[in-house]
């Protein structure tokens, strides 16, 4: 039991205030995990009313779903790719191996952009840094468990910032379940140590379809406080958004005005399959007396049968009437307009919407890459502080004490803005007159990677070699070659 769940600051404390705020927020997780994933029924209020055949019309409302948040989160975080770590170690001016070799063996080239893309869509993300401050034996003495970086996001993980550093985490648990022991577990992270609370259920009681949650107080401690060793810090590290929303997530309502929008076209289009016919004239509502079925009700729907080869015989001075097609131009404009004020409002170019328009000026087409590209920056730099620190705590777990000064290390992005070869080779002819080095030039306007770089000094090396040996050979070459003429000459 946490019997000190009232008491502020305690273990049980922490573990009941997180639980409690971890599930609150999974509503809110589930809300944009739909409109993520494509599964949001836009507009739900097109449920009122819905006709008898209510699968049918489930189905013709999900064929008119835009899924649009993918291309404004994707249109970010694509330009987010980290290609090398400097830390404050001597001689790592091009990128410092032993960062990038922890960031490749905990699956970051790829783990990286899901974790990036957590905090786009959910405002947050976490990583949790796990290594060993216990040396090896035997072959291993003295050596260290190289240390491993683990992503989660809001569905399990609950952190408590400092006030005053909130980049740094005070508090942080993570629910996890065991189906073999068949307990459900809460991390607990401190600064220094962790501890473990458990509790024995056949299902996991945490749930994924966003409802909400409390953890109760019925948890066993599994053991007292386990000191990391390796870190005096709490090993698990936040990243999120300036306000703490996902990119498109204040923006919704405008997404399903999109969709609703885009239902109202396509049910009109439909429509106009089933136009109405009338017959304008003065027809007699019974059978004339002279008629084999005088004094009944004529059955007008019988007489007009639609057909391919149906003859309608017409009273005199009757005309058909057929309803009009609606033009469904001016709803398509406006779901046009409604799609060019989101992408406006999250700092998304419109050739993303879309990519042929030929209509956008040049001008444009710069000012809303200006928008994306500053954005993209700004969200680097705050990337850049988490990065930083989840290397500090693993080099803390290598006992790295030079490399381990979180505010040393930098992390080498890819360039946010793309260019085409030719642009970069004029950019470099340039930037050569201009009087930069071949090294700056390779970094900033080619846009290297670390590895690229040590390779492109090693080319240039070998490359400075073999001409140095030519020019001295060739020379040689042509010296002997005339020294033999004569001597054949002289010979003869």
């Amino acid at each position: 039991m946490l019997t000190d769940a009232g008491l502020a600051g305690s273990d049980d404390w922490y573990v009941r205030r997180l639980g409690d705020k971890l599930g609150e927020g999974l509503p809110r997780m589930e809300r944009i995990r739909r409109y993520r994933d494509g599964d949001a029924l836009v507009p739900e209020q097109a449920w009122e009313g819905a006709p008898t055949n209510a699968a049918g019309y489930v189905s013709f409302v999900k064929r008119n779903r835009l899924h649009v948040v993918e291309t404004l989160r994707d249109a970010r975080t694509n330009r987010q790719r980290p290609i090398g770590f400097r830390t404050a170690a001597a001689g790592d001016e091009e990128g410092d191996k032993a960062a990038w070799a922890n960031w490749v063996r905990s699956n970051m080239q790829v783990a990286s952009r899901n974790f990036l893309n957590d905090v786009a869509d959910f405002g947050s993300a976490f990583l949790t840094v796990t290594g060993s401050a216990l040396p090896g034996t035997g072959a291993f003495a003295n050596q260290y468990a190289d240390p491993i970086m683990a992503r989660s996001n809001g569905w399990n993980t609950a952190t408590e910032q400092f006030s005053a550093r909130d980049w740094m985490t005070e508090a942080a648990i993570r629910v996890g379940y065991d189906p073999v022991l068949r307990v459900e577990t809460i991390n607990l992270f401190r600064p220094g140590y962790m501890r473990i609370a458990y509790r024995r259920t056949d299902v996991p009681t945490l749930p994924n379809d966003g409802s909400p949650w409390s953890p109760g107080n019925e948890w066993t401690w599994a053991s007292d406080p386990m000191p990391l060793g390796y870190t005096r810090d709490c090993p698990v590290v936040r990243l999120d958004t300036a306000d703490g929303f996902g990119i498109y997530e204040k923006h919704l309502d405008s997404v399903d005005r999109v969709n609703e929008i885009t239902l109202q076209a396509s049910t009109l289009i439909i429509l106009q399959s089933f136009r109405q016919r009338a017959i304008d004239g003065d027809l007699p509502e019974f059978y004339p007396a002279e008629h084999q079925k005088a004094g009944e009700r004529i059955d007008y729907d019988d007489l007009f049968k639609s057909g391919p080869a149906a003859l309608w015989l017409l009273p005199k001075d009757a005309k058909m009437w057929e309803s009009a097609a609606v033009d469904v131009t001016p709803v398509v404009n406006a779901r046009k307009d409604e799609l060019k004020n989101l992408f406006s409002m999250t700092s998304t170019p419109h050739y993303a919407l879309s990519p042929d328009n030929a209509n956008q000026t040049a001008m444009g087409a710069a000012l809303s890459r200006e928008m994306l590209v500053f954005t993209v920056e700004n969200s680097n730099d705050r990337a850049e502080r988490a990065f930083a620190l989840a290397h500090s705590l693993g080099f803390q777990a290598q006992r790295d004490g030079e490399r381990a000064d979180a505010t040393q290390i930098e992390t080498i992005w890819a360039a946010v803005e793309r260019s085409s070869i030719s642009e970069k080779g004029v950019a470099a002819k340039d930037a050569k007159q201009g009087g930069a080095t071949q090294r700056w030039i390779d970094e900033h306007i080619f846009g290297m990677s670390p590895a690229e770089l040590a390779q492109a000094r090693i080319d240039r090396t070998e490359e400075t070699f073999r001409a140095a040996v030519a020019a001295g050979v060739a020379p040689a070459l042509a010296g002997a070659a005339a020294a033999g003429s004569g001597d054949g000459g002289g010979a003869e």
